[in-house]
């Protein structure tokens, strides 16, 4: 704003009645009133000047975070956009080649039915022509039957017929004769040129004459009847083989083109919806970057007037001073560390074979965790701590047949356990693939449903960001006009001052050089002085206006700015919400579908876990429980190694009292444990 100095300046009228007072005074008195007004002034600039920077800093801060916000959404929305220019790509050449083989394969199927109705209706005739044939055939071999029959062989007609040259003349003979009638004769001919072999005219030789002959000929025509049928019968299997796989590669790749085009649609949605958006967001990004470049532009220009305003002060307030002090000298941060030691204590078994034999049952026991071969390992104590020194071989066999029957035993539970393990890998595999159907559909509906929620987020974070934004706005629009009627508040009262200061001191000047004269004097640099002082006002009154008249233009083109993208805001809350209901409104009916498809899932679930539970019923693996088993029988065997290998001398490990003792004491530590097996 313009310099708001010397507002203050004094009743101008006191000067019209100076009296007798001295001008000197008066002047001194006016320059200190307008001093300190023009410092107060000063003061309500800085205080103005302050706040409008202060909403430069926020205005500016809220644009530079909606930039920030919309150059991340341009770049999400432009990478999903190409992605879906990119799988919408893959979609349409995979549709066209599923449309491509649905044409290909019904025009095969249209061909394929022609070419069937062409054989059929050729079949049809041809079996309609040999059954008439074969009619005629039987009435003709009828007739001459009767004629011999009733003549004995002399009619005129008979005659005929037997002194034909050839079958065809034989046949116009019966005609002739009234034996057949024309129809029969024509059908007959056109069957006799169309078979391959030529007609013999010596037919005569034949034994039977023109009845064997027609005869030969039915048989014929039989025989091919027959063929003509069994040809049909092959093609129209084959023709039902081939329709049958054509209608379903059809079927198929019509589901196909039906889900592609489904997924096709979908994905065209997404990259609209993604465009419009991007469209949107590039409109705001540019509106916001426009007005924070006009923005910040106009705050700096502020900034700007307000410093030459502040100089201008400054020197208004130099020039008020040097013309008081020209008036005045005319009239006169710690760690610790700890460490641990274990003991193992080892085992002298090895001094005694069957001692030993003991031990290492013990410790297989202690490893598998096993009460069948703890108390195995009881029972052989027992048997050696009651032995005599002269029994020793006999308790050796009983403990080599304890054991050897135990590892037999676990072989033949490890052998049930594996067959078992196999068959429930068959059922459990048949299960797991009867599930992978469903899994994947249920997979394709949650998928679904994960996209709508998310994309239900991001619809609800951005109306959010939306909503705050128009807040923004909004409070943004009030402190802008509570500035502008500041300024316009502090124009309209430092405005009328700062004239009637021009006017106080253009009447000062009059006064002192009426005062004196056209020889000043000493109040020569006085009088010019206060001509500075007179054109500094007129001056900063000009460019107090000018700055007034700026204001008010940025003002509005301000508020025509925030009108603008309130009404682009509130248009992206419009859009935003209609889409958000809608996406709310598909994600029901997805979450509807997918509950279905989970129930059927559930099902099948439950006939999964009945074979699970079929098959798992220890918390151990197969393998852990195969592997534990085998090193079960490695100790026992380990063991049976070592009571073999002292089998030579038993007597000498088993006459040692003090082993004995040692024997019954660790004998008497364990409680008994027994394990089904």
């Amino acid at each position: 704003m313009a310099p708001m100095r010397c507002l203050v300046l004094l009743s101008i009228s006191a000067l019209g009645a100076v009296g007798t007072a001295s001008p000197i005074s008066k002047v001194l008195e006016l320059l200190g009133g307008m001093e300190e007004k023009t410092k107060a002034q000063g003061q309500e600039a800085d205080a103005a000047f302050k706040e409008a920077e202060e909403f430069c800093r926020k205005r500016s801060d809220a644009l530079g975070y909606s930039i920030k916000t919309n150059s991340n959404k341009k770049e999400d929305l432009e990478a999903d956009i190409a992605k879906s220019t990119s799988r919408l790509e893959s979609i349409a050449s995979s549709l066209q080649d599923s449309l491509q083989n649905t044409e290909s394969n019904e025009a095969e199927l249209t061909k394929a039915t022609e070419v069937r109705e062409k054989e059929k209706n050729n079949f049809a005739d041809s079996e309609k022509n040999l059954l008439d044939t074969m009619d005629s055939m039987t009435r003709a071999v009828r007739a001459l039957e009767k004629e011999s029959a009733s003549n004995k062989g002399k009619s005129e007609s008979l005659l005929q017929v037997q002194q034909a040259p050839d079958i065809i003349s034989a046949l116009e003979a019966m005609v002739s004769g009234s034996l057949i009638s024309s129809a029969d004769r024509e059908g007959l001919t056109n069957f006799l040129q169309g078979m391959q072999a030529p007609v013999a005219p010596a037919y005569k030789s034949r034994s039977g004459g023109v009845t064997e002959m027609l005869e030969d000929l039915q048989d014929k025509a039989k025989a091919e009847l027959y063929e003509i049928r069994k040809k049909e019968a092959q093609s129209r299997g084959n023709y039902q083989l081939l329709r049958q796989s054509l209608q379903d590669e059809v079927k198929f790749a019509k589901e196909e083109a039906k889900k592609l085009q489904a997924n096709q649609a979908e994905e065209s949605a997404n990259k609209a919806s993604s465009e419009k958006d991007l469209q949107e967001t590039a409109t705001s990004l540019s509106g916001d970057s426009k007005e924070l470049e006009d923005f910040t532009a106009e705050c700096r220009r502020k900034s700007e007037d307000y410093e030459l305003e502040k100089e201008d002060r400054a020197e208004e307030l130099k020039a008020l001073g040097a013309a008081k002090d020209a008036l005045g000298k005319t009239s006169g941060a710690a760690v610790k560390t700890y460490s641990f030691l274990q003991q193992q204590v080892q085992s002298n078994a090895g001094r005694y074979p069957g001692k030993k034999v003991v031990e290492l049952l013990r410790e297989a026991a202690r490893k598998s965790d096993s009460s069948a071969i703890s108390l195995l390992a009881r029972k052989v104590g027992n048997l050696m701590g009651e032995a005599q020194p002269e029994a020793g071989s006999d308790v050796f066999a009983k403990i080599k047949d304890m054991i050897t029957s135990m590892i037999s035993n676990m072989q033949k539970s490890l052998a049930e356990d594996t067959d078992h393990a196999q068959q429930c890998k068959k059922d459990m595999q048949a299960a797991k693939d009867k599930l992978a159907a469903k899994t994947s559909e249920v997979s394709d509906y949650q998928n679904k449903i994960d996209q709508a929620v998310s994309k239900s987020a991001t619809l609800k974070s951005e109306l959010s960001e939306l909503q705050q934004t128009l807040s923004a706005l909004a409070e943004a629009q009030t402190n802008a006009t509570n500035i502008r009627n500041k300024e316009i508040a502090l124009f309209k009262k430092n405005e009328p001052e700062i004239q009637q200061g021009i006017e106080g001191v253009q009447t000062a000047l009059k006064v002192l050089r009426d005062y004196y004269g056209k020889d000043q004097g000493a109040a020569t640099g006085i009088v010019a002085l206060l001509e500075v002082v007179d054109s500094d006002f007129a001056k900063n009154l000009a460019a107090m206006r000018v700055a007034e008249s700026t204001s008010a233009d940025d003002f509005k083109k301000d508020a025509k700015e925030m009108t603008l993208e309130k009404t682009r805001k509130e248009q992206d809350v419009k859009y935003k919400t209609q889409a958000h209901q809608q996406l709310e409104a598909d994600l029901a009916g997805l979450q509807s579908d997918a509950e279905s498809a989970k129930s059927v899932l559930e099902d099948e679930k439950q006939d999964a876990e009945t074979v699970k539970a079929k098959c798992v019923v220890t918390p151990e693996s197969f393998e852990e429980k195969q592997a534990k088993r085998q090193q079960e029988i490695d100790d026992l065997k380990a063991a049976l190694s070592a009571l073999e290998a002292s089998d030579s001398s038993p007597a000498t490990s088993l006459v040692q009292k003090k082993d004995a003792s040692t024997l019954r004491q660790l004998r008497g530590s364990h409680a008994a444990e027994a394990m089904e097996h």
